[in-house]
């Protein structure tokens, strides 16, 4: 489960870096309102491409600093502590701070990420009940196919995103590879709990 949490904790982080860079480079101005776009009008060519934030901080330059410094602790968290005894906790704090000051909608990654990280260290006494061995093994060979699946949709929907700024074919693409994790997703997370559950079986 902890490479699973980490997978997610880890989209949050780096979609926050990715939403800092762009806020630091409008400079020091102020945005427009509490909600905003991180890239502004000049890295646009079309309209409805708007790539909301929130942020309570009144300075495009400082919100970006914020996003970044603190999206990067999020990165760094989520790969090597979320397994830690209140790494959930702290995991979720940084994904609310990363919310308030434009590091990008990722409240519902941190929720997330933190509820599958109280699942670290658990028992998982339900699932060892009920789920056949047969199918534990069978879905904890999935689990590495999994992972990979979704992250390499994660770095596809990033690229599609950075580069769909001044392309609204690329950009197009956003939508359909967001659709497509629907599929690794869950799987990632079932094939996860049976990972552990076969680890504690042996």
């Amino acid at each position: 489960m902890k490479i699973t949490a980490s997978a997610f904790g880890a989209l949050a982080g780096v979609t926050g870096i990715i939403s800092g860079y762009f806020e630091m480079r409008q400079g020091n101005v102020s945005p427009s309102g509490l909600w905003t776009s991180f890239i502004g009008p000049a890295y646009s060519m079309y309209e409805n491409n708007a790539y909301s934030v929130m942020t309570v901080v009144p300075n495009f330059l400082l919100t970006g600093v914020l996003a970044l410094l603190i999206s990067s602790v999020a990165l760094i968290w989520s790969v090597r502590c979320i397994h830690r005894k209140n790494g959930a906790w702290v995991m979720l704090l940084l994904a609310i701070a990363q919310a308030l000051v434009g590091g990008g909608w990722v409240l519902d990654l941190g929720l997330f990420t933190s509820l599958l990280a109280t699942r670290i260290h658990s028992p998982l006494t339900l699932w060892r009940a009920y789920l056949p061995e047969r199918a534990v093994r069978i879905l904890a060979q999935l689990h590495p196919w999994a992972v990979l699946s979704f992250s390499t949709l994660s770095v596809m929907l990033l690229g599609a995103t950075l580069l769909g700024f001044n392309s609204e074919v690329i950009v197009s693409m956003v939508a359909p590879i967001a659709t497509a994790m629907i599929i690794p997703a869950p799987l990632m997370i079932i094939s996860g709990i049976a990972h552990d559950v076969s680890r504690a079986l042996c």
